[in-house]
């Protein structure tokens, strides 16, 4: 069977948009990596291998400090010179009970 026109440009849209979609997302990693110097893990490539059954073993180093060094200790701190904090919860003060209102007395 043959495809329509109208098939076959609705795929050829789909992927041009497919591929267009790719290159910006290479690009924006490609900047968050410079940046940051960090990569994703795992990355694209294990991710694609887990679903398909393979074993992985090992992770590709994503360039973050290794746990145990200074590096490390200093990240996970937060706050400091980025004057970053999370914030912090704290539990709910239990509030006095209020009497219901006594109908009126007749």
């Amino acid at each position: 069977m043959a495809k329509s026109e109208g098939a076959r440009n609705a795929t050829e849209a789909a992927k041009k948009k497919l591929t267009d979609d790719k290159e910006l997302k290479d690009a924006r990693e490609e900047r968050s990596r410079a940046e940051t110097g960090w990569k994703p893990t795992p990355t694209q490539e294990e991710n694609d291998l887990l679903k398909l059954g393979a074993s992985v073993d090992k992770l590709e180093p994503d360039g973050s400090p290794e746990e145990g060094t200074v590096e490390y200790a200093k990240h996970m701190a937060g706050g400091g010179a980025s004057g970053y904090l999370t914030r912090q919860e704290r539990p709910a003060q239990p509030q006095p009970r209020q009497r219901a209102p006594q109908p009126p007395q007749s």
